[in-house]
């Protein structure tokens, strides 16, 4: 699990941008060895809930780009900080 959120730090895996309403925008910006150091400061409780966070955020990303009327809502809020 903190494999995965550390790769999240990164960028979102969505359009591989830095969405600023995410929880990570901030986290995001430091370099590599302070995020290391923040997900290995979090509780498993903390990482399961930012992981859960981010699944609902993709799967609403995904079912918007399937949507007929989608027309980039999707990608809304999607900006590189």
């Amino acid at each position: 699990m903190k494999a995965h959120l550390l790769g999240l730090t990164v960028a979102c895996p969505y359009n591989l941008c830095n969405p600023v309403n995410c929880p990570l925008c901030d986290i995001r910006t430091l370099p590599m060895k302070e995020r290391f150091q923040w997900v290995e400061s979090l509780s498993i409780g903390e990482i399961e809930s930012l992981l859960e966070t981010h699944g609902s955020c993709l799967q609403k990303k995904l079912a918007a780009d399937l949507s007929p009327s989608a027309g980039g809502v999707a990608a809304a809020g999607c900006a590189v900080t």
